[in-house]
């Protein structure tokens, strides 16, 4: 799924319109603000949960720290990993 010439996506975190070094992939929920990264971190991978707060003082992604302690050696690890811990992405990536 992965190839290392793989463009990042742009940062959740940040308001700029350039990638950050450390996303590999953003998945997006089509009606809730939510949101998963899978992300390098050194030479391991990782996955995040995210949601966006609409709260007038943050209006940002905040990330969810319930189920993304996984360390993966590769990032169709990591998806595999989020796949199983977050309840609503293997429907939308069936969906696809």
């Amino acid at each position: 799924m992965f190839n290392k010439k793989q463009k990042q996506q742009d940062c959740p975190y940040c308001s700029r319109s350039g990638n950050c070094p450390g996303i590999l992939l953003r998945i997006n929920h089509p009606v809730e603000d939510r949101m998963v990264t899978i992300e390098r971190e050194n030479d391991s991978y990782t996955f995040q949960e995210h949601y966006f707060s609409h709260d007038e003082y943050e209006m940002c992604w905040i990330p969810l720290k319930n189920n993304s302690l996984a360390i993966c050696d590769s990032p169709d690890t990591a998806l595999r990993e989020a796949i199983g811990r977050v309840d609503w992405l293997a429907e939308i990536l069936n969906q696809r």
